[in-house]
């Protein structure tokens, strides 16, 4: 039933996608809880029947961007000079303000419940752990952003420009349109034009021990990494 509720999991819709399009239908269904990655993955191999290296790259892009989604984040916000990282409000205005300026599209309004106010500081948690329900901007945005910089960052195979063209192409078709796409355009290419290579963008990642830099890293929540630390008597 739940492949059924959004429309990114049609099986008319899947029958379509290629492989960067399958591994954007996983992490939205995965994100947003309506289905497992994997059996978004297998629906879209039934639905198409992709060859092998295809279901390969689009398993491996959406385990990456999933598993790495916090490590990901963290380079978004300091690419976008944020100071705090972890101010998820803070990020998200800007975030949402820099895509408003050349993509209306992907413009979001609070969430049903509220959301935070100006000022509000979201849990650290919430930030590592990708709570999009606290989020002003879509989450299609952002698992676009999550899918493009997961190919330069942790997937060193996939060259630059096939990694800013297919994510381009990507915001254009699933994330928004034209608009959207040219806001992915403007945002990627700043970013890698300054950190060129992998190396380049995890070295923006937090390097110390303590439990926030751990989590970071490693995409955990920062209370699971400090009871770790806590049995395992490390200090930071």
């Amino acid at each position: 039933d739940s492949m059924k509720k959004k429309p990114w999991l049609s099986r008319s819709l899947l029958s379509s996608c290629n492989a960067r399009e399958a591994a954007f239908a996983a992490c939205m269904a995965s994100t947003q809880g309506d289905a497992f990655a994997l059996d978004v993955l297998r629906a879209w191999k039934a639905a198409r029947d992709p060859s092998v290296e295809e279901y390969a790259f689009a398993h491996r892009l959406a385990v990456t961007a999933l598993q790495h989604a916090a490590s990901i984040d963290y380079v978004l916000h300091r690419a976008l000079g944020i100071k705090s990282a972890f101010k998820q409000l803070g990020f998200d205005r800007q975030l949402h303000a820099a895509l408003r300026r050349r993509s209306p599209s992907f413009s979001a309004s609070r969430n049903s419940n509220g959301g935070a106010s100006d000022g509000d500081e979201i849990k650290e948690d919430a930030v590592i752990c990708g709570d999009f329900r606290r989020q002003r901007v879509r989450p299609k945005a952002r698992v676009v952003l999550r899918i493009g910089v997961a190919q330069r960052m942790f997937m060193e195979s996939v060259p630059v420009h096939a990694a800013v063209s297919e994510t381009v192409a990507l915001a254009r078709k699933m994330g928004g349109g034209y608009d959207a796409a040219r806001a992915v355009n403007a945002m990627m290419r700043s970013l890698f034009a300054k950190h060129q290579t992998p190396e380049e963008l995890k070295a923006i990642l937090p390097q110390g021990y303590d439990a926030v830099s751990v989590a970071v890293r490693n995409s955990f929540a920062p209370t699971f990494v400090k009871d770790l630390q806590k049995a395992y008597g490390i200090e930071a």
